[in-house]
């Protein structure tokens, strides 16, 4: 039983980083996404339809890149503004949660060192890394130094 729980557990590993390769190579690469190599890479229960994909693009063009907002400087008002705010007692009273990813990288640093995420409402997700809250993050954040950004790939409002 341990064995085959094993043997389970390194294909499933090997998997992984096949894909994982698979969208690196594509991502370096091939520099444009197609819906045979998302539903390749990602291996869902159900395929990428091309709604999916075009929500996916359209996020991607109309991303809005600001600066990182580490607490107590002059970039907190502006992200906060786009972003939302992050008191979860105003955020209730509003209802306005500002669903999407980010990607959080710096001016000097190669593409590859980022740190991407997804949240139900941005601003409170990604104050928690610049105040370094997290603890897998804090370090990477503080690397960045001042010359941090983020990138907001905003979800549009369910109809």
């Amino acid at each position: 039983m341990v064995f085959s729980l094993r043997f389970i557990s390194y294909h499933i590993k090997n998997d992984i980083f096949r894909r994982h390769n698979k969208a690196l190579y594509h991502i370096k690469i091939l520099k444009e996404p197609n819906l045979k190599i998302i539903n390749e890479v990602l291996s869902l229960n159900s395929l990428v339809t091309q709604g999916h994909f075009d929500l996916c693009t359209t996020l991607v063009d109309q991303n809005i890149t600001l600066d990182f907002p580490k607490p107590h400087t002059d970039k907190v008002i502006p992200f906060s503004k786009v972003a939302g705010i992050e008191n979860l007692e105003n955020l209730r009273k509003t209802g306005k949660f500002i669903p999407g990813c980010y990607r959080i990288w710096g001016l000097n640093n190669p593409d590859d060192f980022c740190y991407i995420g997804q949240a139900k409402h941005l601003g409170k997700r990604v104050k928690y890394h610049a105040k370094g809250q997290n603890i897998n993050t804090r370090e990477f954040c503080d690397k960045l130094g001042d010359q941090a950004k983020v990138d907001l790939f905003i979800l549009p409002p369910f109809k």
